[in-house]
């Protein structure tokens, strides 16, 4: 549990080769994901609804940001690529 106004950070990396589409989704009780980010380049920088991430081909992650969390923030966040 975080105090609210916190910042939040989740991590994601991923192994495989080439050049994913990396997405981040957030998923509330009781409804199918829905997508927060989706980027396709190293270094894009994606921010949606007071979320980001930036692609980082080199470190193979893509980290969720969100700052100044709030009680209805707390849902299911799933990294994902295609």
């Amino acid at each position: 549990i975080l105090p609210k106004k916190s910042t939040v950070i989740i991590n994601c990396t991923y192994s495989v080769t080439g050049y994913p589409t990396l997405f981040w989704y957030g998923q509330y009780s009781r409804e199918g994901p829905q997508i927060l980010l989706k980027a396709t380049k190293d270094n894009e920088k994606r921010i949606s609804r007071e979320f980001e991430a930036t692609y980082h081909r080199k470190s193979k992650s893509f980290h969720l940001k969100k700052a100044s969390v709030q009680e209805s923030d707390s849902v299911v966040y799933y990294c994902a690529l295609s």
